[in-house]
């Protein structure tokens, strides 16, 4: 997924050079960038539900195997080399940071992004000693919120945020950026309303 757009526009000799028309024909049009990130978003589920499969089958496989088995006895077993290289969330925990950055600022492909993240096993973090990386993830979706006013946007970045409360383990990062966007949210609303709000109502009552 080369960024075309990234590289500042050719002048003079440059922009007729072979290099700088070969990279404007291949830059993508802004409904073809929604349609590649759809097919990354169905090749990201698919193998996803490969993973999930493949592990549950080798959890049933190590529960048939007797204790005294020889490991050369189960060449058969489909398992790869080096699992990283069949890691669908380790790869987003690497690409996420960028996509959100090259796609972030259209609802139309944010939202494709946002889903990318409910395909993540989150604890991928703390494995992998990203727990920085976390942070700023959960971060970057608080900004994809309060920055769109696409309801395509705010689904799958409340979704992001329901996917990442349901690792535990990651919970103490996780409830204090979940209110801290509340209470980012409660404020907007306070001042779009300009403080015309019943007295009933209490500044708990507003959060979301």
């Amino acid at each position: 997924m080369r960024d075309h757009s990234s590289r500042p526009n050719e002048r003079g000799r440059n922009a007729n050079s072979i290099l700088a028309k070969a990279r404007k024909a291949c830059a993508l049009t802004a409904s073809e960038e929604v349609v590649l990130l759809e097919v990354l978003n169905a090749a990201i589920r698919a193998r996803r539900d490969y993973e999930d499969e493949h592990d549950e089958t080798k959890g049933r496989k190590r529960k048939r195997v007797p204790p005294t088995h020889n490991v050369t006895d189960r060449q058969g077993d489909d398992q790869p080399e080096n699992e990283s290289e069949i890691d669908v969330s380790t790869g987003l925990v690497r690409k996420l940071p960028l996509l959100i950055h090259r796609f972030g600022s259209k609802p139309e492909t944010a939202a494709q992004i946002l889903r990318l993240v409910q395909y993540v096993k989150l604890d991928k973090y703390d494995e992998l000693r990203q727990l920085e990386a976390f942070e700023s993830l959960l971060e970057d979706v608080g900004k994809q919120f309060m920055n769109h006013t696409d309801s395509s946007v705010f689904k799958e970045a409340s979704a992001s945020l329901l996917h990442a409360q349901k690792f535990e383990s990651l919970g103490y990062l996780t409830e204090p950026k979940v209110i801290e966007l509340q209470d980012e949210v409660n404020l907007t609303f306070l001042s779009m309303v300009n403080g015309k709000v019943p007295r009933t109502l209490t500044f708990v009552d507003c959060r979301i």
